[in-house]
């Protein structure tokens, strides 16, 4: 509803505007483009790319797998007493722990992930140049 207002104010109608508009694209092509009206317009008005909503979709795919195993993780602890102190039940604590714990640094690292992704995504930042990503 706002852009649709905007698109049919004076300001972007205007037959003076819109004179003036012309005028500083061929004063930007004159000078910065080498009279390229082509190159010129690449840079005033870049192609403005659809944002793809698998970035958000894995971050919240991980945080819930986290979050599900952080309580099961949390619920198995407290119904085993895994904390008390027992005398000879050492060795179920030996095997599930460290199975547990690699699994809940597993989802921790790949919720992480995703949190830089989308973080680098909204300021912007060339993650996949930097980490030579294929874009696809």
């Amino acid at each position: 509803i706002y852009l649709r207002v905007v698109e049919s104010s004076y300001f972007n109608t205007s037959e003076k505007v819109m004179r003036l508009l012309d005028e500083v694209e061929d004063i930007f092509a004159k000078h910065y483009a080498k009279d390229d009206k082509r190159k010129a317009m690449k840079y005033l008005k870049p192609i403005q790319h659809k944002e793809s909503h698998a970035v958000t979709f894995f971050v919240g795919l991980f945080t819930g797998c986290f979050m599900a195993l952080l309580a099961g993780y949390v619920i198995m602890a407290h119904t085993m007493r895994m904390y008390t102190k027992q005398s000879s039940d050492t060795a179920y604590m030996e095997i599930v722990y460290p199975i547990s714990s690699m699994f809940s640094l597993l989802f921790l690292h790949f919720f992480l992930y995703g949190c830089n992704i989308f973080t680098w995504r909204k300021a912007r930042i060339n993650y996949s140049f930097i980490f030579e990503l294929a874009p696809t």
